[in-house]
């Protein structure tokens, strides 16, 4: 209760927080909930079979149909003064409408005049929401972080972990300075070997990704690492990645095109969620997603410091206490 009072007078995401609008989701999150803020009424199209049959169809009507009111409501409820998180909430609700417009082009989805005007009118409001967001930006001149004092009580009322903020930043200087002197000692164990060269090529990259697939699972198996279930394997492929030209690589796809086995390790977490579909926890309460409000709640509470890092799952398991 606590965490969701926290929500109601600090976070206000509905406020502060112009991607608390974004409704259409594409692809399943590799979390069991949703990361981030987000409202009650989100359209997982990942959920749809397409080409859809017609109850479905008119089930993704109806919740297409959330996003103009929505849209509308969100002109009257975003007052916030936090300049960051609005212009990066600017960019996720122009990708909802390019989402909108890739649904355009779904199997079957021509054929189906309701939806499509469904479709249409979720672009048009779309557009006009981010034309709003745009023309606010320039009278947004405020921080996004809450400050040391709510996010102190914020752990020690919501998580009852018994540290500060100064305590936490004082965690992370430590974890990186650890994390810089195993690289560094790596390195010089390997001294002698040959300088990692990316792949140039889809190809290439093809064939890496299939041999650092082979080699993890193997790993897994012959190391005696965990209990390699049949479903393990088809959760870690369906998300193998594919070539990406250098100039638009990221952190994570540079490290994916010289050698994807660590990002592939990370992706353990598709392997919970294949687990959480196949072999769900026969509790009642337990069975579903679990809550991150955690993981949530942190990331909206450290913005410029979670933009900025390099070492994402150090931040994760540090803000996990």
């Amino acid at each position: 209760m606590n965490g969701w009072d926290f929500n109601y007078r600090i976070l206000k995401p509905w406020v502060r927080d112009p991607a608390y609008y974004k409704t259409l989701w594409m692809e399943r999150s590799d979390v069991p909930a949703h990361e981030g803020s987000t409202h009650h009424g989100v359209v997982d199209v990942w959920t749809y079979k397409f080409p859809l049959d017609t109850e479905s169809g008119m089930k993704l009507i109806s919740e297409l149909n959330v996003i103009t009111p929505l849209n509308e409501q969100a002109k009257l409820n975003l007052t916030g003064n936090a300049k960051e998180l609005w212009i990066a909430g600017i960019r996720d609700i122009k990708t909802q409408s390019e989402e909108l417009r890739a649904l355009l082009e779904m199997p079957g989805v021509s054929a189906q005049a309701g939806l499509v005007t469904a479709i249409k009118n979720a672009i048009t409001s779309t557009d006009d929401l981010a034309v709003w967001l745009e023309k606010e930006s320039g009278s947004k001149t405020g921080p996004s972080g809450i400050g040391k004092e709510n996010y102190t009580w914020y752990q020690q009322n919501v998580h009852l972990v018994p540290l500060t903020w100064d305590d936490e930043v004082m965690l992370l200087k430590r974890e990186l300075t650890r994390a810089w002197a195993s690289l560094k000692l790596e390195e010089h164990k390997n001294r002698k070997l040959p300088e990692l060269k990316p792949v140039n090529t889809p190809e290439e990259f093809n064939a890496m990704a299939e041999r650092s697939a082979k080699s993890l699972m193997m790993f897994l198996k012959n190391d005696e690492i965990l209990t390699v279930k049949d479903y393990f394997e088809p959760s870690l492929r369906a998300h193998l990645g594919s070539f990406v030209p250098i100039e638009n690589r990221n952190f994570f796809l540079i490290g994916m095109h010289h050698d994807p086995r660590p990002l592939y390790s990370h992706f353990y977490h598709w392997f919970e969620l294949a687990r959480m579909d196949t072999e769900p926890n026969p509790d009642e309460i337990r069975k579903g997603p679990l809550s991150t409000i955690f993981l949530i709640h942190a990331m909206k509470a450290l913005p410029q410091l979670w933009k900025k890092c390099l070492c994402k799952p150090v931040c994760i398991m540090t803000m996990h206490g």
